[in-house]
């Protein structure tokens, strides 16, 4: 096809090579250098104006005189006459009326001259090109606004408690193409007492983002007057049955941590959500309260609120079912798995029980979880 070939993207007047290639490639080195030493004029040549007008241009013979008009300086111009150029073709990289780049070909040692043929098969390369550059930049667009959006449904930082310490983890699954719908949130009730959530909503993209969002504030607001965490449920089960008709449920798991009280109390109910964990000081675990129905299902749901006391040096853990359904079908834990590695985790700050709890679920597979995977520990001081 040529002899020479450049790949440019950028704006008229202000271009970057992304590539350059020759059928000699020790002759690429020398292409650079002399770029470097003799800067092209954005404004003058093929390439600017292939840009502007969107048009191709083709010599099928390099024009006389024009080497001497391209060339800075007499050593420029031998320069540019060692290189034999022969054709030369550009095409403009362009999709949806816009262009963004252009492909530049040349001949010189083959002898070969451009044609009409070889222009229409350029031009088709080119639109190929500019199709693949287009998808891969939606792509990115996409990964960047769910990552944002995904963001703007989790804390931006936790809280600082007194005498407690927090850990937070999310993985998200698959390429982050959509907004997953696991969440977490930790956040004051009233002095002495914080709310903690954990929660898995229905589905995944701009429809799960909207109720993860009413979920999230529904807790929060819930929360402020509600006194008890199975209360908090009954509270938001009634709000997504009244605010949302399309049956899409959300699981949660919600704790209330009472720090006023002594010792510390820890009041929780779950809705159709794995219980959160408890890891003592002396090295044992258990799950603590009931699993209760689905949230947003049934008008007449029951939501039983428990409590534990806890400890000095006790931490507590809650986490989606992603973390136990990571590599499902093929591998799946159950909640007595997650407690025996937790009986191996006492001493350990709640980051790195988070970071144990992460890897017992994906093991030394380097394939992308099969669901998000949320992780909350918080740790009562010593």
């Amino acid at each position: 096809m040529a002899d020479w070939c450049a790949v440019e993207v950028g704006e008229p007047g202000k271009t970057d090579r992304l590539a350059i290639a020759h059928v000699d490639p020790a002759k690429v080195e020398f292409a650079r250098a002399l770029r470097e030493r003799y800067p092209e004029d954005p404004e003058r040549g093929a390439i600017p104006t292939v840009m502007r007008t969107g048009q191709s241009q083709i010599y099928p013979e390099i024009p006389a005189g024009a080497l001497e008009e391209a060339a800075q300086d007499e050593e420029h111009l031998q320069l540019l006459a060692a290189l034999q150029l022969r054709s030369v073709m550009v095409v403009p990289i362009q999709i949806r009326g816009r262009v963004f780049g252009a492909i530049t070909f040349v001949t010189a040692e083959s002898g070969h001259t451009y044609g009409d043929d070889d222009l229409r098969l350029a031009e088709e390369l080119a639109r190929r090109a500019a199709i693949a550059i287009d998808n891969s930049r939606v792509h990115a667009e996409l990964r960047q606004t769910a990552w944002t959006l995904q963001e703007s449904l989790l804390p931006p930082h936790l809280p600082a408690i007194e005498n407690v310490e927090l850990a937070a983890r999310f993985r998200p699954a698959g390429a982050g193409m959509e907004v997953g719908g696991d969440f977490y949130d930790v956040f004051e009730t009233r002095e002495g007492h914080w709310g903690i959530a954990v929660g898995d909503v229905c589905g995944k993209g701009a429809e799960a983002a909207a109720l993860t969002a009413l979920t999230r504030y529904t807790v929060r607001t819930a929360a402020m007057y509600e006194e008890s965490a199975g209360g908090v449920l009954t509270v938001l089960n009634k709000a997504l049955l009244h605010q949302r008709g399309d049956f899409r449920f959300t699981t949660l798991a919600y704790c209330l941590l009472d720090m006023a009280s002594d010792p510390p109390v820890l009041h929780t109910s779950a809705g159709g959500h794995p219980r959160p964990l408890v890891l003592h000081s002396d090295g044992s675990a258990e799950a603590v309260g009931a699993a209760g129905p689905l949230l947003g299902v049934v008008a007449d749901a029951a939501f039983e609120d428990d409590h534990a006391q806890l400890a000095p040096g006790d931490a507590i853990v809650l986490y989606t079912d992603g973390l136990t359904d990571a590599h499902a079908p093929e591998r799946s834990l159950h909640e007595s798995d997650l407690l025996t590695e937790l009986r191996d985790c006492a001493g350990l700050s709640p980051n790195e029980i988070a970071l144990r709890m992460e890897r017992l679920a994906l093991g030394d597979s380097q394939e992308a979880p099969r669901d998000d995977i949320a992780i909350v520990v918080v740790k009562l001081g010593e």
